[in-house]
């Protein structure tokens, strides 16, 4: 008798710890597709889109006026750029994406904040910081 009920307890618990993980899994997969769904709704920009935004010193300023109303209280720039290896085209598209749609890390989506020459101009100046042409400027 005693073998019958692990049986029944064993099976029981099998299946209700396959319904959760399915039902994890589920929930993982919706979000991947919402996020596959929004990624596609970013506007990416080419280089000669980007090249202007680069060059224009009052975008760049108005970038970093929105930085330092906006991204400064957590992300605090010092004399130093990371190095990455992307082009300046992928890095600024990178940047969009981030601001437009946040991130699993605690950053919060601003594409209901920001208007798109925002977007555009924070993007530009961070772009432009990676190339250490305002960090000296930031604080």
């Amino acid at each position: 008798m005693n073998g019958r009920v692990f049986l029944i307890v064993f099976s029981s618990v099998s299946i209700l710890i396959l319904f959760c993980f399915f039902k994890v899994f589920e929930s993982h997969a919706k979000g991947y597709v919402k996020k596959e769904k929004e990624l596609q709704e970013v506007i990416l920009y080419n280089t000669t889109e980007i090249t202007p935004l680069l060059s224009n010193n009052n975008r760049l300023d108005e970038g970093h006026l929105l930085f330092k109303s906006i991204c400064y209280k957590c992300h605090v720039i010092e004399n130093r750029v990371e190095d990455t290896p992307l082009d300046e085209k992928t890095y600024f598209n990178n940047m969009i994406q981030i601001i437009t749609l946040g991130n699993n890390k605690g950053m919060p989506a601003y594409k209901q904040r920001l208007q798109k020459e925002d977007l555009e101009n924070l993007a530009a100046f961070l772009t432009k910081i990676r190339q250490e042409y305002y960090v000296k400027q930031i604080r």
